[in-house]
């Protein structure tokens, strides 16, 4: 029971950052795709802040990479590997608010989550047990948008033209209503990104979930997705801070 606990955990963190709907949204945007962090081989670094602290802090994250491993027409694919010590378990367990869920509706949320973002576990080693998934985007100098993993449905995450209160929305097959809406621009560099200070846009995902209240998205204009925050009803929260190295 611990394991199958334990694995819908981490599948839950990785993947709380990724749309997921299957109702066509019109993508907007055009720009150029031959940008330095979309080229193959290109890397992202990851940092996992648990409700204020960061895996480094932890030491619970013990392997955290991701790589572009393809682009072709236009699409990046970018592969993540994510693997947690068992210490991490309790942690993330009471972060999420998945301690209120039974194992039947943990393993109906693990299922639907399987189905729909095609993740892999190794589970040889439960104290080092880590998830693996490929996410494909359109990445360019205009904005991003991501396809739901087993479908042909690109979604608009961020236009970088876009004004505060402009709203990306789409629905899922199953009726759920999914909306992003830019709710700030910086006009001063505001963000921390390693040694320099950068300016972001916000951009605020609202849908109805049992466990998630929102997610928080930053992105820049040169750097791309750099940041992003899911709030749980709990008030806890899980943020991803996210480099991209072939840019800075």
């Amino acid at each position: 029971m611990w394991k199958i606990k334990y694995n819908f955990l981490l599948a839950l963190v990785l993947f709380l950052c990724v749309a997921c709907s299957d109702d066509e949204d019109s993508v907007t945007f055009g720009g150029n795709s031959d940008i330095p962090q979309n080229e193959v081989g290109a890397e992202y670094g990851l940092g996992l802040n648990l409700s204020g602290s960061f895996n480094s802090e932890l030491g619970e994250v013990y392997n955290t990479n991701s790589a572009v491993v393809a682009h072709e027409n236009g699409i990046t694919t970018v592969r993540t590997n994510v693997g947690f010590t068992g210490s991490a378990f309790l942690r993330l367990d009471t972060i999420l608010g998945t301690y209120q869920l039974s194992l039947g509706e943990k393993l109906i949320w693990m299922e639907k989550m399987r189905q729909r973002y095609g993740f892999t576990i190794d589970t040889l080693d439960k104290e080092n047990q880590s998830v693996t998934v490929d996410v494909r985007a359109k990445i360019t100098d205009q904005g991003i948008a991501n396809y739901v993993n087993g479908t042909n449905d690109l979604f608009t995450l961020v236009k970088y033209s876009s004004k505060v209160g402009d709203k990306y929305e789409y629905t899922t097959s199953d009726g759920v209503k999914y909306t992003r809406t830019v709710v700030a621009k910086d006009e001063v560099e505001s963000y921390q990104l390693i040694f320099w200070k950068i300016k972001v846009m916000t951009i605020e995902e609202t849908f109805d979930d049992p466990l998630i209240e929102k997610i928080t998205y930053l992105a820049n204009h040169k750097y791309g997705l750099v940041n992003a925050t899911v709030t749980m009803k709990t008030g806890e929260t899980v943020e991803i801070a996210i480099t991209p190295w072939a840019n800075v």
